[in-house]
Formats: structure tokens, sequence, C-alpha cells
């Protein structure tokens, strides 16, 4: 059936029709794909943003305010209780030997005394610690500390010692150590700042940023992760938590603390014991003698005809001589495997191999595994892969591990992955390096990364160099560096910089240098940069010119300390094509002709979760928007950008003014007859604005954005935003919340306790994509607090949340209101990429700032193009991914390739995330613009 006309499309919607996305490369709307449309929204009119502040008694409630936790978190000192608490900078670590403290006597019984001094004012300073080890009061050093050699300075009471490491920046005393330069630390205890004691595995980063390395056997845990190796769990190094999936021992990983996982819809369930089962139905296949019995047991007919059912296996009735390979499957025990000969798996055919039951592997032994041809790994999975003990990885010899296809290793453990021994490694490629799991590298070892082939780290990407521990590029070279992709060097964190070597800071190249994330270019002092390769830098510019901008942009050390004559030619000669520095002030400006597409890099905030979400910022993740109180220029030099909102919203909304908060949201206030109107907004991006066009703002109807044209010729899209995530992760307690540089939130349900049988249940853990409205104030809630969510029931119907806001939240903005909330995809331009695959041109596509995607399409094929929106409802389920199995996102099809649409006719979206297998109704509804 074709469509004539746009009047047509939507009778057919009121009547209960519907109309498919078009699947498929050549994106053919035929007879054979079904035409779903969800209606018309009421009223026939263009959907509003889900954002926003709505009038009466839908006004969002506010959701800003001071988060709880955010002060300055306390120096590690005192005695920790339990394994929850910081460990003490001095006392006595596990073992029963005391360690000496940072200050005081040290090692030779001679005293130390502390470094104090006379400050500004002639007052004498009282020592930074108390009564040390001896019981003696160190009485205050003033002046010139013993020996006279150590040069002390005052800057505006701080006292520098350059010789411990203690510097002073902006008034306030860092410590940086001389660990990051590869030699013997020695900084002294800097109390509320940071304490340096390697002893205890503490240490400071350049900025006085305090850095932690568990150990386990010391009892030194970082951060909020406790150990508990009963249960699988254990600290990576840094300090997040890991989990060692055991399924032999009912410890699996999809929930974090781990346990057994109740889910019957995903067929997972927990027995008395306490043990992972799984619900299996048995499936039979003649043609491999296959068949189940009135019990739904698998039985398996012999060579010599008996049929041999599970229950009635035993390896007394296997002949190893004379088998069928299907018979393979009934072997479910260690004891069973344990007593088939190495020699049997010395002669083991692939075919056969692969008739073992996955978790059957786990039963294993290393001598067997070591027998094994290396053409039996060639077809193995993930799944299979990663039920192999631990401990038989040191089995593997480099011909196995050469003919494993890298789907295999997507299963591997980091507890597996260290056991490979260097000649295995060695065996390894680029392919299978990429397919390891995220977490595999947050607690790799020192000694099997470098013994990786360098060529092989072309795989790691920005999910696995965020895991890498500190210590792995503490002692990175110029070889290892240079293969570090530019998609990995996006996952380092700022401490990863800290501590790396000159030598490793001069391995990086042009594509690599691209790659280096804003949080690290902070810290890019003209130290760090001078040690860059000059050859590098050029290349970079020349070849990725909006990066080199982007770097120079967000050096923000140069602002800080005040940008010079020197350190403006030091970068100069750096500029891409098309870009002009201003020599007084470095501010940038640009060439109608620079950046084709017409984005342009700018500072981004520097956050650190911790300090902004205090005690909640395990539970916030969280994407750093743009800084727009810096400026489009060398450090963020120049007039900031909320100076250049300010004066460009003077022309079009007098009475009104921005301001950015500390979490980056962008305040629009009102003031005189606007005072008490407050708005809450994002950046979503910063562009040259089109040539000629004047300063003020405009809106773009088909994407609900606010464009703001600045006096010096850029051009800001603006959002509304979901400001305050401390509110939000208050008022869902249970939950995950993850702000994306998309300006999506998503909802992450933590796995809970049933009170009554002690179980870890997954059920109801379903991820929720949404965003959230504008803050004006929301009528009181009268119900539950919590979130509550009211999917779609009918064809054009909105789904939409509630979420309620307890009345002691803690914070006054939010006490005791009513959020809504609204469902969105949780990847954009994910979803729009798999749309591009399937036939959509990507100028038929466009990103709505509801966290939704628009679509043009010609559905009668006479060149007149419609517009849709593609509406989301809540996921109806998330099954958890078996560790190994890899799920692609998709656009669910029936056999005969005619997309699956629910009972509303909407098309089912599936979308991997977390772990989970996301199934996603999607309405197409049209636009009436």
């Amino acid at each position: 059936m074709r469509l004539k006309s746009h009047q047509q499309l939507k009778r057919l919607a009121l009547a209960g029709s519907f109309w498919l996305l078009a699947g498929g490369v050549q994106s053919v709307l035929a007879d054979t794909i079904q035409p779903p449309i969800t209606g018309t929204p009421t009223g026939g009119t263009t959907q509003p943003p889900i954002t926003g502040t709505p009038t009466g008694d839908t006004t969002q409630p506010p959701i800003t305010g001071t988060p709880t936790g955010g002060a300055t978190q306390p120096p590690i000192t005192g005695t920790p209780t339990g394994d929850t608490t910081q460990p003490p900078t001095t006392g006595t670590p596990t073992g029963g030997t005391t360690q000496p403290p940072t200050t005081g006597t040290p090692t030779g019984g001679t005293t130390q005394p502390p470094t104090t001094g006379t400050p500004t004012g002639g007052t004498t300073q009282p020592p930074t610690t108390g009564t040390p080890t001896g019981g003696t009061t160190q009485p205050p050093t003033t002046g010139t500390p013993t020996g006279g050699t150590t040069p002390i300075s005052t800057v505006s009471g701080c006292r520098e010692n350059p010789l411990d490491g203690v510097f002073c920046k902006e008034g306030k005393q860092i410590c940086i150590p001389a660990a990051a330069m590869n030699q013997p630390a020695k900084c002294t205890s800097i109390p509320g700042i940071c304490i340096e004691n390697p002893e205890l595995n503490l240490f400071c980063d350049d900025f006085g940023g305090q850095i932690c390395f568990p150990d386990a056997a010391r009892g030194i845990v970082c951060g909020s992760c406790k150990e508990d190796p009963t249960r699988g769990l254990f600290c990576s190094l840094k300090g997040k938590p890991l989990c060692e999936e055991r399924p032999n021992e009912g410890i699996f990983c999809n929930s974090i603390p781990p346990s057994c996982i109740h889910n019957p819809v995903s067929g997972l369930l927990c027995n008395a014991q306490h043990q992972q089962e799984y619900a299996v139905t048995c499936v039979p296949d003649p043609t491999k003698n296959m068949s189940c019995n009135a019990d739904g047991q698998l039985c398996i007919t012999t060579v010599a005809g008996r049929q041999i059912c599970q229950n009635d296996f035993t390896m007394d009735n296997f002949d190893v001589s004379n088998y069928r390979p299907e018979q393979l499957a009934l072997i479910d025990s260690e004891d069973e495997m344990g007593r088939l000969p190495k020699e049997f798996f010395a002669q083991m055919q692939p075919e056969a191999f692969q008739e073992f039951r996955d978790d059957a592997y786990g039963h294993m032994n290393s001598t067997q595994v070591e027998q094994l041809p290396p053409e039996v790994f060639g077809q193995m999975n993930g799944e299979e892969f990663f039920h192999f003990a631990p401990e038989v990885f040191q089995s593997f010899k480099p011909a196995q591990v050469q003919q494993m296809p890298r789907q295999a290793f997507a299963g591997l453990t980091a507890f597996q992955f260290n056991q490979l021994k260097p000649d295995a490694l060695q065996a390894m490629n680029r392919n299978q390096v990429r397919n390891l799991p995220d977490d595999v590298w947050g607690s790799v070892d020192a000694e099997v990364f470098f013994n990786l082939p360098a060529n092989a780290l072309e795989g790691l990407d920005e999910e696995d160099c965020e895991q890498l521990p500190p210590s792995i590029f503490a002692k990175m070279g110029s070889n290892f560096m240079s293969k570090l992709g530019e998609n990995c060097l996006e996952g380092m964190e700022e401490e990863d910089f800290a501590l790396l070597p000159g030598e490793a800071l001069g391995g990086l190249n042009a594509d690599n240098l691209a790659g280096l994330p804003p949080r690290v270019v902070h810290d890019m002092t003209p130290d760090k940069f001078k040690k860059l390769q000059p050859q590098a830098l050029r290349e970079l510019r020349d070849k990725h010119p909006r990066d080199m901008l982007d770097m120079l942009g967000n050096m923000l050390t140069l602002k800080n300390d005040g940008i010079s004559a020197d350190e403006i030619a030091m970068v100069k000669d750096l500029l891409p094509t098309g870009i002009k520095m201003d020599p007084t002030t470095g501010e940038f400006s640009f060439a109608d002709d620079f950046a084709s597409d017409g984005t342009l890099p700018f500072p981004t905030l520097k956050v650190n979760p911790e300090d902004l979400f205090g005690d909640l910022s395990g539970r916030i993740k969280y994407a750093a928007p743009f800084d727009m109180n810096q400026g489009f220029g060398l450090g963020g030099a120049g007039r900031s950008g909320i100076d250049l909102l300010d004066e460009a919203l003077r022309i079009a909304f007098p009475g009104f003014k921005f301001r950015q908060d500390k979490e980056g949201f962008i305040e629009l206030i009102g003031e005189g007859e606007y005072a008490g109107a407050a708005f809450d907004l994002v950046v979503l991006n910063v562009k040259k604005a089109p040539k000629g066009t004047p300063p003020g703002v405009t809106t773009v109807p088909i994407t609900g954005a606010y464009l703001v044209t600045t006096s010096n010729g850029m051009e800001l899209e603006l959002s509304f935003g979901a400001p305050n995530l401390s509110c939000l992760a208050k008022g869902l307690p249970n939950h995950e919340v993850e702000y994306t540089s998309e300006n999506v939130m998503i909802f992450n349900p933590i796995a809970t306790t049933n009170a009554a049988t002690g179980r870890r249940e997954d059920n109801g853990s379903t991820p929720i994509p949404g965003v959230s409205g504008g803050r004006g104030k929301g009528r009181r809630a009268t119900q539950t607090p919590g979130l509550t969510t009211h999917p779609a029931t009918q064809p054009g119907e909105r789904p939409y949340g509630e979420l309620v806001y307890a009345s002691d939240i803690g914070i006054e903005d939010c006490a005791g209101f009513v959020q809504k909330i609204y469902p969105t995809l949780p990847n954009v331009n994910s979803f729009i990429n798999l749309l591009v695959s399937s036939g959509f041109s990507k100028e038929d596509l466009f990103r709505h700032v509801n966290g939704g995607v628009r679509v043009r399409y010609d559905v009668d094929g006479n060149g007149q193009k419609e517009l849709y929106e593609v509406v989301p409802d809540f996921p109806t389920e998330a099954p958890a991914i078996t560790r190994g199995k890899v799920e692609q996102e998709r656009l669910a099809k029936d056999a005969n390739g005619k997309f699956v649409l629910d009972t509303l006719g909407r098309f089912i979206y599936k979308y991997p995330y977390n772990g989970k297998l996301l199934t996603i109704p999607l309405a197409l509804v049209p636009v009436t613009e």
C-alpha cells in the first residue's frame, strides 16, 4: 500500500495503522514493510520539547542547590575502622611492623623538626604535626632548616620547600612528588591537601590531589571500594570495584556486589544454597542423536545405540576410544572431566571440542589445556573462553593464542588475563586486545601489560585506558606511548598524566596527541608542553587543526599563572591556518574558511566529582560541559563565554542575565520585573556563526535549540538542561545517575538484596534514559517519594515519569516537589548512525534538544519529504548479557526481514547498555511544522 498524501498518513495514524522506519541498505519502502504511525500529537501541533518550565500545576520543581557532601574532604589521618576507612599515614599496618610517621622521627633515630617557620607578620607557625613517636614535642622550626641548604620562601602566606616537593600555587601549598620524575619521593605531609607516604601507597599528583594505590595484603583501601574476595569483589588500582566471575562457584558480575542473581525472565535462578543455576530448555537435534526425555533432560544415543540421559551419565558408561562427539555435552562436573586422560585432549578435534557445554570448560585442568591442539581454539567464542579457570591460563601456548579469534577474548576477566605467560602474551594481536573487556585493564599487572607486543596496544580504546592503573602510566616508555591510539588517550585521567615520565611525553605523536582529553590538557604546564616533540606538534597543527586549537585553549595552567610573552611565543608557530592570536591577550580569532562544518573547540569545565558531589560522587557519572567562564583563547584567555552570552541576551531579552553554576549548567536569571524567573540551560555546541549574522538569539524549530550569536562571530547552541545532579541522585537513592555529553540522563538502578532470602535480585533493574525539566517551582508532592513511570497505553500517547522528592531530602530547592521526566534514547548519536547504516541520509536526521531524533522521509516517492519524530517509551525489558556474548544495536526484524512491532504498533529497538540488552519501543509520530 502506498500513501498518496500527508492527509492519508494522518488518517491512517488516527485509525490505528502504523508506518515503520525504512530498513535495509536500500531504504526502500515496499509493500513488505508494515506501515505504522503512532498518531498525531494532541491538537495536531508539534510536540513541545520535553524539558523546560511548564505552566500551572505541571511546573517543574527546582533541582538546584548545594549538593550534600560537597565540602572539602578531610586529610587521610586517623585510625581506620574495618575496611571502610582510609588508612592512616602513621600507625601499625598489617604485618605488625610500625611504619614511621611522615614527619617526626625518621629512620636512624634523629628527630626531624616539622617544616614551619615565621610567616608574614612575624608570628611563629605551630608545627604541622603534634607529638612524634617517642613522646617528645618537636619545637617549631623557624628560619632556615638544619644545614641551611634548603631554599624556603613565602608566597601569600604559603611556605615553599622545593627540596621536599612543597610549592605554592595561588597561595595554597601543593605537593609535587619527585616520583613523577622517576626519582625517590620527597614530599612531606600537607594536612588537608595531600598526604605523601610511599609505605602506605599514598602519593600526590602535580596539583596536590591525592592518589591512592590499594594493596589488599596491607589492608590499604582507596575511595569507596571494599574488597571481599570471598564474594569475588576486588578493587582496581583506581579504587573502583572489580568482580571476578567464577561461574562454577556461583559468582557472577552482572550486579555489584556480586552474588547469585535471581531473574527468572533471563533464565537466572538461585538454588537453596545461594548458588547460580540456569533455566535451560532441552532442544532435540536428531542430526546429532540428541533428544529430550519426559523430564526435559538431554539424552544422547551412543555408538552402540544405547540412550543415555543427563541424570544417568557417568564416566563408567563413556568410552573414550569410541564415542559420539555429542556425548561430551553430558559432562558437567570436575570429577567427570578430571577422569579424562591428557591423551584424550591431545587427539581432540575442533568439532568434538565444540560439543562441550560452556560451563564444562571450567572443569578442565592445566595439563588437559596444555595438550589441546591449537586448531581447537579456532571457533571459540567469549562465552566459552570465559569459563576456563584462571589457573589454566598459565598453560596456554603461543600457538594456541594465535589461533584464537578475537571474539574469544571478549569473555576474559582480569584474573584470567593476568595468568598468561610472556610468550603467550607476545602472540596476541591488536584485534584480540581490542576485544578484551574494559574491566580487564583495571587490574592488569604491569608485567603483563608491558609483555604485550607494542603494536597490540593499538587495540586499546577510551574505556580501556580509562581503567588502566596510574602505575602503568608511571612506567610508560616512548615506544609503548607511541602505540596508544587517539581513542585510548581519550580515556586518560589527570593522575595518569601527572605520573607520565618525560620520555613518555616525547613518545606522543600527532595522532594520539589529538586524543588527549581536556581534563588532562588542563594540567599541561609549559614545562610539560616543551617535552612534546616539536615535529609531532607541527603535524598535529596540520593534520588535526581543531584538536591543536582544543589543546591550546584547554591549557588552563597558562591563564591561571598569567599568560606571558614567552608562552605566547611558545605557541605562535603552532596556530592552525585561519587562526590568529592577539599578541597581548592570547585571544583567538578565526577566518571565515576555518572549520568546514563550523564546529569550534572551547575550554571545558574542570570538574572533580568527589569535591562537587561528595558522598554521591560514586553514583553520579558526569560528562564535563563547556566552561563558559573561560574565553576563546590560549588557556581560556579572552572575553568569557558568559560575558558574550550576556551581551547577546541584552539585545533579545533585556531583564535577564546568564551565569554558570558549579555543575556547569547555564542559569538564565531574571532581574527587576522578571525577578524569580529562572531557567537552566546547557551549551550543546560552539560553532562559527554564518558570515554576516548579527549578534542576538534565534531558535531552530526543527531541533528546538536556541542559537546565541556573539559579537565575535561564535554561535552557541543552547538547550534546556537537567540541573542539580545532586537532587536527582538524592531522589533516587537506589540508582546511579549518568549525565552524558548528549544532554541525556540515565537512571541505572543498583541491584538490591532481598531481606528475606539474602539474594541479590536483578528484577526491575532496567536502566531508564530520561531528561528532567527546568526548574520552576513544581507542585507539591502528595504521593510516596521515588520514581514512577507511566508508559504509553495507546497509540500517540506520550510516556512520562514522575520523580517525587522526599520532604527531608536535604536540598531545599527539591524537598517535597514532583519532577517530571520523559524517556529518551540512551545514545542519540549511535541511533542516528544506525539509521544512516540502514540507508537514511544524514541530512534528513535531526537531533532534537529533548534527547530525541526527528527524521525527514519521502513516504510515497514523489520527492516530498515529511517530518517525523521518533518517540521512545521506557524500556520494556533488559535481560542480562552473558559475559563474552556480543550483542549488536539493532531494530528487530522477523525471519522475513520485516520489522517486529509491539501491540501498539511500535517497532522494537535493541540497545546493549551496561551489561543489559534494553528493549525500547519506538513510535514514529508525524510532526506538524
